[in-house]
């Protein structure tokens, strides 16, 4: 299996000159996992303290992104 960091984007392709190890791969998911959980906390924050004219709309597409975020996280 192999990894090149492009841009936080994992490539897993397979590939015969690059290994990873089991721990590399649970610590490289579980990277991924916080940074959809830490998505999810600042769309749900930016939905709840946003003014304004379009305030039920944003509100409402922030929320609709937190949930996204939700389901890649499960």
């Amino acid at each position: 299996m192999s990894v090149h960091h492009q841009q936080d984007e994992l490539d897993l392709a397979p590939s015969e000159d690059v290994q990873i190890t089991r721990q590399d791969l649970i610590d490289r998911l579980n990277d991924d996992l916080r940074r959809e959980y830490q998505a999810i906390i600042a769309y749900v924050v930016y939905s709840q303290v946003i003014k304004g004219a379009q305030y039920m709309n944003i509100a409402a597409e922030l929320e609709k992104h937190a949930a996204e975020e939700l389901r890649h996280a499960s």
